[in-house]
């Protein structure tokens, strides 16, 4: 609502982020630091957004968007890679955009460097040497598990990935999205989704060699909700039967994800297929 988009957007955004069923999967297992780490994510990008409609910033703006973004980083540790990718192309595709877009990338990647440098001296630097020494020595190896060998239930081929955490229909609808974004010209939330896309992509061909273990799916899930949010609501537009069909889509994606969490709750199915 506040980069201009109709309210009704947002409000089909967050019913579809409910319903995706990936939502439910770390809810049930337990697993605070990604839970925690996603809906952290959000509010940076919502104070990103604001501070990126202010004509100047000082000190504490700054301050404030390195702050959310430090703490971004060291929530969880995957974020150290989807979160500086995100927001690095996000900033990026700013800088070359309209002039009012423009000054925005260098200050957005000013406070991104800022956190960090204070993420790597608080925490991860003791760990950058091990990790780039025992990647070396797994890019050494001949015969790599892809997403398709390891030895778990949840995953699986990229079709079966793509139905078991979305149900298709969400990216079925992102092309869409991004059109509704575009129309309304090539703000900060475009940009943001256009990153969050972009590293899908990847995480869909890295997972080939090195399983992320759903990760990137779960990290996305917002950029999902939101570009098919966008797109419903376009497709809302159109009287009562795209209002319908709205409905229908969503109203879908919520049984979907009951019955999927009802069956990891009560008779615990541990798959794709009932994820």
């Amino acid at each position: 609502m506040r980069s201009g988009y109709h309210p009704r957007a947002g409000f089909l955004a967050g019913a579809l982020f409910a319903g995706l069923p990936v939502t439910h999967l770390y809810f049930h297992d337990g697993s605070y630091p990604t839970i925690l780490g996603v809906w952290w994510v959000v509010l940076t990008l919502v104070i990103i957004n604001e501070m990126v409609q202010r004509a100047r910033w000082g000190w504490w703006q700054i301050a404030l968007v390195s702050g959310a973004l430090l703490v971004a980083l060291l929530i969880y540790v995957t974020h150290t890679a989807f979160v500086p990718f995100v927001v690095g192309v996000a900033s990026l595709l700013a800088w070359r955009g309209r002039a009012e877009l423009a000054a925005a990338g260098p200050r957005v990647m000013a406070a991104l460097g800022i956190s960090i440098v204070l993420a790597l001296a608080l925490y991860y630097g003791r760990y950058v040497l091990p990790t780039l020494t025992a990647l070396a020595a797994r890019l050494a190896e001949s015969d790599r598990l892809g997403h398709d060998q390891l030895p778990s239930p949840l995953v699986g081929s990229l079709f079966a990935q793509m139905w078991g955490h979305t149900r298709v229909l969400p990216l079925v609808l992102v092309p869409l999205g991004m059109a509704g974004l575009a129309r309304r010209g090539w703000t900060w939330t475009a940009c943001v989704m256009a990153g969050y896309l972009v590293l899908l992509a990847l995480g869909m061909i890295i997972d080939h060699q090195f399983s992320l273990w759903n990760k990137h799916w779960y990290f996305s899930l917002p950029a999902l909700a939101i570009l098919a949010g966008v797109a419903l609501d376009r497709i809302a537009e159109y009287h009562t039967a795209g209002k319908v069909v709205a409905g229908v889509l969503v109203s879908y994606l919520l049984v979907e994800s009951t019955v999927a969490w009802l069956l990891r709750a009560l008779l615990y199915q541990w798959s794709l297929q009932t994820l």
